[in-house]
């Protein structure tokens, strides 16, 4: 009889189908892998969709059901009854049918908020106006009602107080509830037995005509007190819960508490930025302002904000006129006219605006009063920019009177016909082609000249012969073309091009630099060219800009830079005037950093000296120039004497620099005033901009940050879903400072977003508008903003730029109609939702901190400046640099961009991340989060424990003083207890709902956290449907709706994978490690994962044609062309947008069909996914995308993977100990490595059936989604799942492998594998139990036996109780054939041998 060895297994030849290949879908996307949609597990987010067009359509059935029972009450008839049919059978048509519970929710909050809501903002806004608020006059009808109805007697009578307020809500919800509810509604008493029976509705389906109309206006009445109970139950739980909230805030040694936490952070902060150790590279890195003095950070920040405001409203102005002059067009063509025709027509508009702003009244007279009102707003922004800057001029300290009074008196004269002169020549030189000095525009342009020279300039060059006259002619010409001389031959010119071209686009042409943030444009102040003015060939060869769209645009951003860059720079210097630098250097010496130390008349020592303390100068290379060329122009007058000076100046030899004009003066410099100065270089920092080098690598680089930019918004902005949670994440930033009720205002909101011009035409909607745009609180969303800046990067670079411009023309091409204007629509919303919740939040914090200050017995509107420095700690600033804004108005937006996301506020280390092209993918998201989330608890603090100063008590009086820190304190208990409830109490309130209404527990939690996608790890997941038979679930990821769960999500994923870890292992150092891996790759991945299309190209590339999930895009076996297809199609996915791959996407190289269009088509997907149309829309509609988790056949995934990973470890431990230079101890070591990670394999499989088990699965279909799906040998399967460990076996073919090799004489370091040592060890480990205990099952041994000693191999060996044996599977222990066999008699694995990681790994398994 042959000894059988348990170790030793024969090969087997699996048979396969080679038309079958099974393989695992990829888990990248949220509509594939494990989760498909292959088995309808019940409700979900189809059924949400149901309800949500069902509570709709209840609305209309509602209101024509109360006419239809009023008809057969008062008329007899009887048509109720078909009317309810009627609709009923409406919604069964259209699938409005919801079953489960969250679509029945959905349907009632739609039935009844759709109606609630507007009531509701009715009833505020008379209020409002009730108890005397200041509000924007209401445009709409609806409004106005409300408005006239607060203001009226009635009103005042009904409404003004809380009470009232909450009397008169809960008595219009009743009627509003009346008129709504559908005859196949119920009540709440309906559904419980303890409620009052009188409201519960009669349900008697007998009656007809007039009794079945009594019956349902009684149902109706039944509805409307179920209404106004509710209703009055929201208006009372509402003060109930701020009550509690501010009690909190009073109860004694909170406030002090609050102080010392508050001020814990604030020297946390400051530690981090002045430690030593980081040398303020922290500040200078984390925050916005870096090492920038405040003041100034939001001086420039504030510039900025009134020139982008200015320009801004520029863009509403032109976009008004072009609007209503294409109307009166297009009227006058005709529908159907022509498009050159109507192209022509709209040409000769904009010459007609062209002359109306150069002031020419009637030019636009013909076409209509709204035209001429359009350009009239245009002229007179400009005439208001005009009177802005004359304001500078009559403050000037610089100006002789005379020269005041003449700048004044041109700039009346320029009122109503001013618009800035502009050239190609100087706009854009390097596009700009000079018109050849043989063509006869430059003749006649010479010839033009000449005439003036001859004529106006005649006692000039009275001694000029008309050779010499004729040669100053062109020279003039030559010089305004920026041709030079004229006396290089062109062709000389073009060999010279040829061969500085190539060096020129590698190494580039242009150095970069830095130049100023702000551009002074005192070219609008230089006296006119005579010549330029006198020719118009001259200006038609210069290029002259006749466009009234880019003339209007750039005179009013010229206009505005100057006007604000210049009201800056004044500042700056009148709240730290210039020290001289002996004054500087002393102050230097004491540690002190002096902001601006004057620059004239240092020596090259004191220079010096500035450049080592890190002083920058201001400079500016055409004033040097010019400076300069004064200084020898006197010197050369002195040196020659006046004949001899005069001389060489009428021959052209010295050139004497033409006086500086009044208005050169007042606003000359690149830095304005502070021109010549010298600052600290984090304050020159941020006064200059970087304009980059013109080369090759520049070009690149900035071309792919311009793909990365459009990648970004096409997955984001061009998304519909996404718009949605852009919306849905807003209203929590909302809640989170506590804002959320009557004082949000959302109406004037909406109408502060959208800005229409007619709403402009409104004095104090206007002055809002401006305010809240010059704050910096409006069109900072941190999605646009980055896609715009990314493109912005190659703005200074010719081939980048051209790629900007050439894709913008083609958008905005007619080959793509509607897609400039689609994509602008987009954009403008997604902005727009940003701009709406940061307009709810300034005027909410308006609003409570009004009814603060008026408390404590202030004028909210006139609060004294004195006052408002007295604040102390919860104000950061109490003036800002263009001093327009009230200090209410400054304290309200101030608080909105600390608490809510802001682009300019993102830190400067964001910046630099987002500049490289390959990593990261919207960094300024979870940097503002950090952010925002740390101020809103400071800021909650420091109003939680705010104390009257001794000043303000002073100022305002003990009482008041008192009631102001009561109204402060409750305002911090508010956003504290909000912040609390938006970032973590309202998702875990809402999970709980969804679980208790699916009786589903923590523990399926657990498990189906377990079976979720990767990408869903660590998120906060919501089961919505559950099938307790099949143990399948349905959920959603809340984490896209929740912006604070950037910062939760890596706990979150931290606990989850110590917990998960738990599942394998027992050891704490393990879990701990995992968790902590998981938490650190969760936070950082917007920052350093790979960037939207830098993943594609990596795909492509470093991972030779396969996803980082493994997934192939191209194979060695496709055809050349298609490689090339697919590798396209790839990358251009990263561009498509959202919108677009619901109808058709890119997937692995090939383009498919998307989800929406074969839902609409009943087509399945590629895994066998069921797309309904109603799901869909249900996505689209409520923001979320609906996961399942499908048990049957995840498990034949994971069996798949497996045996997979079954089968790379056996191939890895083969292949090492078959190699010739192996030792026993090698393979013994090897063997136990394996083995470790066989077990873990094991154990996360036995962990998954447990999961499956909790959620319902039970153990047969386990089995056989194992077996037959997955293709696991029963033993095998039944050992996991009594959760003991299958060990790896040997195989027949690697014994001969090694025999072969001795008997053909190879040099082998063993002639023989440690069969022996290796059978022990394989005795040992099966068996031993999977999952997270160390405690392990060892043989009897005597106890002085080594523990590291292996036994000699049994000739028949003992059966290990664990082992099952299913001889059908051929897994029993087969016969050993003749090969000689190490029986290695007791040989020690010391830990020299073994090594002390394997001594860990032999522990671990349970090695005796």
């Amino acid at each position: 009889m042959v000894e059988k060895n348990p170790f030793l297994i024969e090969d087997t030849i699996e048979k396969v189908n080679p038309f079958l290949v099974e393989s695992r879908p990829s888990v990248v996307e949220e509509d594939k892998s494990y989760v498909d949609k292959v088995v309808d597990v019940g409700e979900g987010i189809a059924d949400i969709g149901q309800g949500m067009g069902a509570g709709l359509v209840n609305i209309v059935q509602g209101i024509t059901e109360l006419g239809a029972a009023g008809s057969d009450l008062v008329l007899g008839t009887n048509v109720s009854k078909g009317t309810t049919d009627f609709f009923e059978g409406t919604k069964e048509t259209l699938g409005l049918t919801p079953e489960g519970a969250a679509g029945k929710v959905a349907e009632g909050l739609v039935n009844y908020g759709s109606a609630f809501i507007p009531i509701v903002g009715w009833m505020g806004r008379a209020n409002s106006v009730a108890k005397g608020a200041k509000l924007i006059p209401a445009r709409s009808k609806f409004m106005k009602s409300a408005e006239k109805f607060g203001a009226s007697k009635a009103g005042k009578l009904a409404l003004g107080n809380r009470a009232k307020m909450a009397t008169s809500t809960a008595l219009t919800t009743g009627v509003v509830d009346a008129f709504v509810s559908p005859s196949t509604g119920i009540t709440i008493s309906d559904s419980f037995d303890a409620l009052p029976d009188f409201l519960k509705t009669d349900k008697d389906q007998t009656l007809t005509g007039q009794e079945e109309a009594i019956r349902r206006l009684k149902n109706k009445l039944r509805f409307a007190g179920e209404g106004a109970a509710l209703g009055g139950a929201f208006e009372l739980a509402a003060p109930v819960a701020g009550a509690v909230v501010r009690t909190a805030a009073q109860v004694p040694g909170v406030a002090p508490v609050a102080g010392v936490i508050s001020k814990m952070f604030d020297k946390v902060g400051e530690t981090l930025a002045y430690n030593r150790l980081t040398k303020s590279r922290l500040r200078e890195w984390f925050t916005a302002a870096g090492n920038t003095p405040l003041p100034v950070y939001e001086g420039v920040q504030g510039t900025t904000n009134v020139i982008e405001q200015t320009t801004k409203e520029a863009g509403r102005r032109f976009n008004a006129f072009d609007t209503a002059s294409r109307k009166v067009v297009q009227k006058q063509m005709g529908f159907f006219g022509k498009r050159k025709k109507t192209k022509d027509a709209m040409e000769g508009a904009y010459n007609d605006l062209n002359k109306f702003l150069h002031g020419d009244a009637d030019a636009l007279t013909r076409y209509g009063d709204d035209v001429v009102k359009a350009g009239q707003a245009m002229r007179d922004q400009v005439d208001g920019l005009t009177d802005i800057l004359a304001k500078e001029i009559e403050g000037s300290t610089v100006l002789t009177s005379k020269e005041k009074q003449a700048l004044l008196d041109e700039f009346a004269q320029n009122k109503g016909n001013y618009v800035r002169r502009l050239f190609e020549v100087h706009l854009r030189p390097d596009q700009f082609k000079s018109p050849g000095k043989e063509t006869k525009l430059y003749k006649q342009a010479v010839d033009e000249v000449e005439t003036i020279l001859r004529t106006i300039d005649a006692e000039k060059y009275a001694s000029y012969d008309a050779a010499a006259i004729r040669k100053k002619a062109e020279q003039i010409v030559n010089e305004n073309l920026k041709t030079g001389t004229g006396e290089l031959s062109a062709e000389a010119a073009k060999r010279a091009r040829v061969l500085a071209g190539g060096a020129a686009k590698l190494f580039g042409n242009q150095k970069g630099g830095e130049t100023s943030l702000f551009n002074i444009a005192d070219g609008m102040f230089k006296a006119r060219n005579k010549y330029v003015d006198g020719s118009d060939k001259l200006r038609e060869a210069m290029g002259e800009i006749t466009d009234p769209k880019e003339l209007y645009f750039r005179t009013v951003a010229d206009m505005a830079e100057t006007a604000s860059a210049d009201k800056l720079y004044k500042q700056l210097l009148r709240e730290n005037p210039a020290l001289d630098f002996r004054e500087g250097l002393a102050a230097i010496n004491g540690g002190g950093r002096p902001l601006i130390i004057n620059g004239e008349n240092l020596t090259d020592l004191q220079k010096a000296d500035l450049a080592e303390a890190q002083y920058v100068r201001l400079g500016d290379d055409a004033l040097d120039a010019y400076e300069a060329q004064k200084r020898f122009v006197a010197d050369e007058r002195k040196r020659l004497g006046t004949k001899e000076f005069n001389k060489q100046v009428k021959e052209g030899k010295i050139k004497v620099p033409q006086d500086k004009t009044p208005g050169e003066i007042e606003f000359g410099g690149r830095f304005g005033k502070m021109t010549g100065k010298y600052v600290p270089a984090e304050v020159y920092k941020s006064l200059t901009t970087v304009f980059k080098d013109q080369n090759l690598v520049q070009e690149a680089w900035a071309i792919s940050l311009q793909a990365k930019g459009l990648s970004q918004v096409a997955k984001t902005v061009l998304n519909p879903i996404s718009q949605l949670r852009n919306f849905y994440s807003g209203s929590f930033m909302l809640g989170a400072n506590g804002l959320f009720g009557r004082g949000m205002n959302a109406y004037d909101s909406a109408r502060l977003t959208i800005g229409k011009m007619e709403d402009l035409a409104d004095p104090e909607f206007a002055k809002q508008m401006d305010m809240l745009q010059r704050a910096g609180v409006i069109d900072q969303n941190y999605v646009v903003n980055e896609y715009r800046n990314l493109l912005k990067e190659g703005a200074d670079l010719k081939g980048a730029n051209a790629v900007r411009q050439g894709s913008k023309k083609l958008i905005e091409s007619r080959f793509l109609p509607g897609v400039n204007t689609g994509f602008k629509a987009l954009q403008g919303t997604y902005a727009g939702v940003d701009n709406f919740w940061k307009t709810v939040g300034y005027l909410g914090e308006k609003a409570r901190y009004g009814a603060a200050f008026r408390k404590a017995g202030l004028d909210p509107d006139n609060l004294p400046p004195e006052v408002a420095s007295e604040l102390g700690t919860i104000i950061s600033r109490t003036k800002e640099f263009s001093g327009d804004i009230d200090p209410l108005d400054l304290i309200s937006t101030d608080i909105v961009k600390e608490t809510m996301p802001t682009y300019s506020r993102v830190p400067e280390i964001v910046k630099s991340i987002r500049k490289i092209p390959i990593v990261g993918n919207f960094m300024a998201f979870p940097a503002e989060m950090v952010r925002t989330s740390s101020n809103i608890t400071n800021r909650g603090l420091k109003e939680l424990s705010f104390k009257a100063t001794p000043e303000l008590v002073n100022r305002i009086g003990a009482a008041n003083a008192r009631q102001l820190e009561k109204q402060i304190r409750a305002i911090g208990a508010q956003r504290l207890s909000s912040f609390a409830t938006s970032a973590i109490f309202t998702k875990i309130g809402v999970t709980k709902a969804a679980q208790a209404m699916l009786d589903f527990d923590d523990e399926k939690m657990a498990a189906m956290n377990q079976f979720s996608a990767d990408f869903h790890k660590g998120k906060s997941l919501m089961p919505i449907a559950y099938n307790k038979e099949t143990g399948d679930v349905k959920y959603v990821d809340l984490s896209y709706m929740l912006p604070y769960d950037v910062l939760l999500n890596p706990i979150q994923a931290a606990m989850q994978a110590y917990s998960e870890k738990g599942l394998i292992t027992d050891s704490e150092a393990a879990k701990i490690g995992s968790a902590v891996q998981a938490s650190v790759l969760n936070f950082i991945e917007p920052f350093a994962g790979e960037s939207l299309v830098s993943e594609r190209i990596v795909d492509l590339t470093l991972r030779g044609g396969r996803t980082k999930n493994g997934r192939d895009i191209v194979i060695e076996e496709d055809f050349p062309l298609d490689k090339v297809k697919k590798s396209i199609n790839h990358v251009l996915g990263g561009f498509t947008p959202g919108a677009i791959e619901m109808f058709y996407k890119e997937k692995y190289g090939d383009i498919e069909e998307g989800r929406l269009l074969k839902a609409i088509k009943g087509e399945a997907g590629t895994y066998g996914e069921n797309f309904g149309v109603d799901e869909e829309l249900a996505s689209i509609l409520t923001g979320f995308r609906e996961m399942e988790i499908n048990l049957a056949k995840d498990f034949r995934y994971s069996g798949s993977e497996y045996a997979g990973s079954k089968k790379d470890i056996g191939r890895i431990w083969s292949r090492n100990a078959q190699r010739n230079d192996v030792t026993n101890e090698d393979v013994l070591s090897s063997y136990i490595e394996a083995n470790e990670k066989m077990k873990r394999a094991q154990s996360q499989l036995f962990a998954k059936v447990n999961a499956a088990r909790t959620l319902g699965l039970d153990d047969a279909k386990i089995r056989q989604s194992l077996i037959k799906d997955a293709g696991l040998s029963k033993r095998e399967v039944n050992s996991v799942m009594q959760g003991r460990f299958m060990p790896l076996r040997a195989t027949t073919s690697l014994l001969k492998k090694v025999q072969r090799e001795v008997q053909q004489g190879q040099r082998r370091t063993i002639a023989s594998l440690p069969m022996g040592d290796l059978a022990t060890l394989y005795g040992q480990l099966i068996g031993q139990p999977l999952g997270p205990t160390e405690e392990v099952e060892t043989p009897d041994a005597e106890p002085d036996v080594n523990p590291f000693l292996i036994e000699p191999q049994k000739t028949t060996p003992d059966v290990n109780p664990f082992l099952i044996d299913d001889s059908s599977l051929n897994l029993a222990p087969t016969r050993q054939p003749n090969l000689q066999v190490s029986q290695a008699s007791s040989v020690p694995l010391s830990p020299d041998l073994v090594g002390f990681r394997n001594m860990d790994i032999a522990n671990r398994l349970g090695r005796a």
